[in-house]
């Protein structure tokens, strides 16, 4: 048996979230060498906000790891992952991750962007030229819940730098009332990790409580009241004639986002947002 690679598909299980609790199970396959095998998990998270009368109940997502052996020699190979959640409110979503195409999601990352979050994560991209130095750079990750490939699936937008999304930016368009100076900072450290923060917001005649998370393909906020139901742009600002963003967070809401892939763009693919948004401005 390939005993590095075993030892490193511990680690990446670690890395993922999922602790050690599938090592002895994934070993043991291992050294039957099966060639193809799947390993599942639950997990347990505490909601961003409990909806129920239970306030003890916790959203719970099951996970399912497809192994591969490779045909030459005996490493394996941990490809993607699928993720199944069931919410305490009756919310229920399934998705795949690819490691390599989503960029390493880790469990609790998949959770969040199941709830319908956007999450900021580092990557490293690959050098266009060779001997070029890999760069480092953060990107805006979103599965779009409106929506299903020709796989059944919900593509994943990946929103990159040059696309011009600025959280700091965007949440100065707000209305939002902050209690004091490091508020804004912790509520856009919040927004990056897919955590719903709430904030006050004015509204003209009263200031409310909202829920709040980013909406970087559509450089704004997806807005909800403390019961997750979703508030309208028109209330937001009354003055504008703004298109409004629904997020699929509630159940039973079952409005689009209004808008759609580019042409050209396969379905079976994920949204890269930033080439998307070049091609519009004809680069």
């Amino acid at each position: 048996m390939n005993e590095p690679n075993l030892e490193y598909l511990k680690k990446t299980l670690e890395y993922l979230g999922f602790g050690t609790k599938l090592n002895d199970v994934m070993e043991t396959a291992i050294r039957r060498e099966i060639p193809k095998f799947s390993v599942g998990i639950s997990s347990y998270f505490e909601p961003p906000l409990k909806l129920g009368l239970d306030l003890a109940q916790k959203d719970t997502v099951h996970f399912t790891l497809d192994f591969n052996k490779a045909k030459e020699n005996d490493t394996y190979f941990l490809n993607d992952y699928s993720a199944e959640l069931k919410s305490h409110n009756g919310i229920q979503r399934a998705h795949s991750f690819n490691l390599e195409r989503d960029h390493r999601v880790t469990a609790g990352q998949a959770y969040r962007l199941l709830l319908g979050a956007a999450i900021q994560k580092d990557i490293v991209k690959r050098a266009e030229a060779e001997n070029s130095p890999a760069e480092k750079q953060q990107i805006w990750m979103k599965v779009d819940l409106d929506i299903l490939d020709s796989f059944g699936k919900h593509p994943v937008a990946k929103v990159y730098p040059n696309y011009g999304f600025d959280i700091s930016e965007t949440l100065d368009k707000y209305p939002i009332i902050w209690k004091h100076d490091k508020e804004k900072d912790a509520v856009i450290a919040d927004l990056r990790k897919g955590i719903f923060p709430e904030v006050a917001m004015d509204f003209g005649n009263r200031i409310s409580p909202v829920v709040i998370s980013a909406n970087p393909r559509m450089r704004n906020l997806d807005v909800y009241d403390t019961r997750m139901n979703v508030i309208r742009n028109d209330r937001i600002f009354p003055d504008q004639a703004t298109p409004q963003r629904v997020e699929l967070m509630g159940k039973g809401n079952q409005q689009a986002s209004g808008h759609e892939l580019p042409n050209g763009v396969s379905q079976t693919q994920d949204q890269e947002v930033s080439d998307q948004h070049n091609r519009g401005r004809g680069r």
